[in-house]
């Protein structure tokens, strides 16, 4: 057999295995559009021609003749299904040129297929010469010599090479118009060879001429390859196909190659030389089998570059990813979880990205940590499908649940995959969808979950290392005010006991003197300043006392109310009114009475004091009663606002409608030693901030037309007295 046969018998056996494996995909779905039964009929009459040609020339080489009754069956068929290709053709792009836009074909549908069609029954003779004479060379053969039919394949095919055009145009699918550039780009190879060998008759040519037309012959194989790789790449049409069935179609080729060409080489070679080629071929079966695992992994390389180049890509963002997880541990989580989000999904043009991690709540888990804000914090339904089935993933399309696909619509998520730690659900990775490619496969899961078990360790470890800053953090903190502590033994040693004798000295002598005199004012501004001096002796040591006491519950109604009735006295004198609201259900909280009085307290009396100075600089001498001197307003809030799912927390806010605080000194006003305040010792808001922050809360102050001062405290189950429920 010639090698051009030979050749020619191999790709028809590839072609009908390639056309019946479409066949097989294409028929499982059920619900077919006008346009993919037309487009099956295609393949379909493809898979014919290769089946019939196959079979003709296998039986001639089992049995070295023309086997008639297998020539007229097979041979016939081939024919016809050959005839009914160019028409299906253009039936078939013309179908999917429906679904676009107007345009010229889809106005002139049925004369374009009238002109597709009407030539079938002038090519009628060749199929009926073959019943006739059965003993005729094969069909190919028969229906190459037929010059019309060949003028009328190349017009069938510059008229779909152009409706491919037309379709790659008017595409808005990125994928689509790929496929179509593609199909036209092989339409006009193919047209351009059968026009060289037709036309311009390269048939003719010595040795090369069977290799044309043996190119000519396998023609129809080739759009068919470009249909089937779109379909692995990107799922197109939404058609699945399993890369096994390649790898069996590439292990057949590869044994038909061994069969048809390499065993007659080493016939060959047996008879010219004289030597037992079944030693060469032991030798080579031998290293095969040593060099199939590597040449598996070279050949599935192969295969990923030619059908999946982004595979690699992933392959090596994911590598680069989980080894920088290592160098990041120690930033904070929320930063960390951004960072592998909008990596991974610029990696994988996907529309969005989310992680969300989870923390136990009882028998629920509730967002601990997210890449970025949810729409919603209510995905029970997903974290429940994935504790019960402890699945790997879960996509849009194959959600069992309403409920979960309700969950992941809300989420844009088209693909969510689960974190696990320790055999527990610990978060989810969602993905939008791809704005390139298709569907991921196992390999890209099994990348993702490799690099999410990376992601979760390095959270732990964060959590970890940042438990372990705060942990010295405190023991600094400790260690600070033990110094201050021992600071505060000096200078009450060494300065208060001093202060004292010299305070008492100065009194004695200022009451032997009469008031009038000089030296009896001065003695007074004296014993004054010792006053001061010993009143932030008194704060240093306050603050340096152990805090450890027994816990205590406290009712911020009763504190607040029992402040306002001793400054009211104070705020009277000054015309100030202090008004105050509390949230309904406001509970007690576990802490010291004494510590949140003397929060609210000196929160208060420093309002008071800012409008009583206003008050008594602004104030006319006159017989009349004087205006009001200013307002302040104490509001508690229950929840406190924008606490949301977290742990809610009350709101204490102090407001006064006195000259405010320079937006200069605002940065500054938490710091020891510093007041604004003639007299002032600037320990008060620092020691306010330091309890607050004790208490896991927070302190803020805006002045704008006035003071407002806002202190948020944590209300958890730590804090939180037993049996005050969250309403």
């Amino acid at each position: 057999m010639h090698l051009s046969q030979l050749i020619e018998f191999i790709g028809h056996f590839m072609g009908a295995v390639l056309q019946l494996i479409l066949i097989m995909m294409m028929a499982r779905r059920r619900e077919k559009e006008q346009s993919e039964k037309v487009f099956f009929s295609l393949v379909a009459a493809i898979f014919i021609w290769h089946a019939g040609n196959f079979v003709t020339t296998f039986s001639e080489l089992l049995t070295g003749q023309r086997i008639i009754i297998i020539g007229l069956v097979w041979d016939t068929a081939a024919t016809l299904s050959m005839g009914f290709v160019p028409p299906l053709l253009i039936h078939a792009l013309l179908g999917f040129l429906e679904k676009a836009p107007k345009n010229f074909f889809s106005r002139w549908r049925y004369a374009v297929l009238f002109a597709a069609y009407a030539p079938l029954p002038f090519f009628w003779s060749t199929p009926l010469r073959l019943i006739k004479h059965p003993e005729l060379p094969r069909a190919e053969n028969l229906l190459l010599v037929t010059q019309m039919f060949h003028y009328w394949v190349i017009v069938a095919l510059a008229a779909a090479s152009y409706m491919c055009y037309v379709l790659s145009k008017i595409s808005r699918d990125e994928i689509q118009r790929r496929f179509y550039v593609s199909l036209m780009r092989m339409l006009v190879s193919i047209l351009a060879l059968m026009t060289l060998t037709h036309v311009f008759y390269f048939k003719s040519i010595p040795v090369l001429g069977a290799y044309f037309l043996a190119a000519c012959a396998l023609a129809p194989m080739f759009p068919a390859i470009i249909f089937s790789y779109f379909i692995l790449r990107y799922n197109y049409m939404e058609y699945v196909l399993k890369r096994s069935l390649f790898y069996a179609l590439a292990s057949i080729f590869v044994v038909g190659v061994y069969v048809l060409i390499i065993r007659r080489i080493g016939d060959f070679v047996e008879q010219v030389v004289n030597v037992d080629f079944r030693i060469v071929e032991a030798i080579l079966v031998i290293g095969l089998i040593m060099l199939i695992e590597p040449l598996r992994e070279k050949f599935q390389a192969i295969f990923n570059l030619l059908f999946f180049p982004e595979r690699r890509y992933y392959h090596l963002v994911f590598t680069e990813l989980s080894q920088r997880l290592s160098s990041l541990q120690g930033i904070e989580v929320g930063r960390l979880l951004r960072y592998v989000a909008n990596s991974v999904q610029a990696a994988m043009r996907l529309t969005n990205c989310r992680i969300v991690l989870f923390r136990p709540e009882g028998d629920r888990l509730v967002v601990d940590e997210a890449s970025s804000p949810l729409p919603s914090n209510e995905i029970d339904a997903i974290t429940r499908y994935f504790r019960s089935t402890h699945s790997r993933s879960v996509s849009l399309w194959q959600a069992p649940d309403p409920a979960l696909v309700r969950e992941m619509k809300v989420l844009d998520a088209a693909l969510v995959l689960p974190i696990y730690r320790d055999g527990h659900l610990a978060g989810i990775l969602s993905l939008g969808e791809s704005t390139q490619y298709g569907d991921l496969y196992e390999g890209e899961i099994e990348m993702l979950s490799i690099l999410l078990n990376h992601l979760i360790t390095a959270t732990a470890n964060t959590r970890l290392m940042r438990d372990k800053l705060e942990m010295e953090r405190r023991m600094l903190a400790s260690e600070k005010w033990m110094s201050l502590g021992r600071l505060s033994g000096q200078i009450a040693h060494e300065v208060k006991n001093p202060l004292s004798s010299i305070k008492a000295i100065t009194h004695v002598m200022r009451e032997e003197l009469a008031p009038d005199t000089q030296f009896h004012k001065d003695l007074s501004i004296v014993e004054d300043e010792i006053d001061k001096l010993t009143g932030v002796v008194n704060q240093l040591l306050h603050k340096a006392r152990s805090t450890t006491q027994e816990e205590r519950v406290a009712d911020l109604r009763d504190v607040i109310e029992s402040i306002t009735g001793v400054l009211r006295t104070e705020a009277s004198q000054n015309n100030i009114v202090i008004s105050t609201d509390f949230s309904e259900g406001l509970p007690r909280i576990k802490a010291d009475p004494v510590i949140l009085r003397e929060i609210v307290f000196n929160l208060m009396h420093n309002g008071l004091q800012s409008m009583a100075v206003r008050s008594a600089g602004d104030r006319p001498v006159t017989d009349q009663p004087a205006a009001s001197g200013g307002d302040l307003h104490v509001s508690v809030t229950y929840p406190a606002p924008g606490t949301g799912d977290g742990a809610p927390s009350v709101l204490i806010a102090v407001r006064d409608t006195g000259p405010g605080i320079p937006a200069e000194a605002l940065p500054k006003i938490f710091e020891p030693f510093y007041t604004t305040k003639e007299g002032g010792t600037g320990l008060g808001l620092w020691i306010v901030r330091e309890k607050v922050t004790e208490m896991g809360g927070q302190i803020s102050v805006e002045s704008d037309g006035g003071t407002t001062v806002k202190v948020t405290i944590p209300i958890e189950p730590k804090t939180m007295a037993s049996g005050d429920a969250l309403p």
